[in-house]
């Protein structure tokens, strides 16, 4: 599961270089945001008391978002202190304070000067996602209210946008009960099982083309092209991404790497995040290649990745 996710976050930082690529765009966009929900699902087994859940999901992911909108602001003052636009800062971080509040990964609001927040919108719809998941644990239709749950952040989002990305958070709720019913069937997938690698592959691509004519699925919008394509479209992609794992498993330091990469991928995504808002990294490398900017964004995470594995080590001696 770590090395899942670890194929995850790569697949994340590729959704945000190739942006010009409509079929890279579907096929990530199809799996890499669901994958991280399906598999929080699975590792669901009761309902825990909801003051004591708040408490530790917030710790988990809050803070981390938090810490992540200020590092933006921080890194956004010294640019205008660095350009002598000193009469920006204010109105540049009250415009980063909404932002925060606003939460979205892709909408704005050029009304209110409203900016995306990037790709941490995720913290804060997994936080609502698990929330809500955790209250409808015990229901004796609880399929019935994720799919309510789901529906409901859809339409509303067709009407209104909540803030702290609370309607992908409600979206999300399915996703959850998804891997959480598919558990054994996912954590238990055995890659050689061919027959059924086949179709989990046919399902996917038959999936993505289905929907190429329109623009990708983006969890962060709540925009779906067709709820129920996209949604055996995304747990076909969790299937694949799985057994891509387990045969990596069977090669020790790839395995070994993407591991540690997937264990530590809440500090690659906010660290991804402040990256990518932050600096212009093909102006700052001079280089508009997608391949060599993706290098420079994965070496960027693995670094801060090895400093905090060596300092959880030197922590862990003392």
């Amino acid at each position: 599961m770590d090395i899942a996710k670890g194929i995850g976050m790569l697949l994340v930082i590729a959704g945000h270089t190739f942006t010009s690529n409509n079929l890279i765009e579907h096929i990530i966009y199809n799996i890499h945001m669901p994958l991280f929900f399906i598999l929080a699902g699975c590792f669901i087994k009761r309902k825990k008391p909801m003051k004591k859940f708040i408490g530790d999901k917030f710790c988990r992911l809050i803070i981390p978002y938090i810490v992540t909108c200020l590092a933006l602001i921080m890194f956004k003052v010294l640019k205008l202190l660095i350009t002598n636009k000193n009469n920006e800062i204010i109105q540049s971080i009250k415009e980063l304070i909404l932002s925060t509040i606003y939460g979205s990964g892709l909408l704005t609001s050029p009304t209110l000067h409203i900016r995306l927040i990037g790709a941490i919108w995720f913290l804060l719809a997994m936080f609502w996602g698990l929330v809500i998941y955790n209250y409808i644990f015990d229901k004796k239709y609880k399929t019935i209210y994720a799919i309510a749950i789901f529906l409901s952040g859809y339409m509303i989002s067709k009407v209104i946008w909540l803030p702290l990305s609370i309607l992908p958070g409600m979206m999300s709720v399915l996703f959850i009960h998804i891997g959480n019913i598919l558990k054994e069937s996912i954590i238990t997938s055995k890659p050689y099982k061919i027959q059924k690698a086949i179709l989990i592959g046919i399902v996917f691509i038959l999936g993505t083309y289905l929907t190429f004519s329109e623009p990708h699925m983006d969890m962060s919008s709540c925009y779906y092209s067709d709820l129920i394509i996209n949604t055996f479209t995304s747990v076909s992609g969790t299937y694949m991404v799985v057994y891509i794992s387990q045969i990596i498993e069977k090669f020790r330091y790839l395995s070994k790497l993407l591991s540690i990469y997937g264990v530590n991928s809440l500090l690659v995504l906010c660290v991804h995040n402040v990256e990518g808002l932050s600096f212009d990294i093909g102006h700052i490398f001079s280089t508009q290649s997608g391949i060599e900017i993706l290098c420079i964004r994965i070496a960027i995470t693995v670094i801060f990745v090895i400093i905090v594995t060596v300092f959880k080590k030197k922590k862990e001696i003392k």
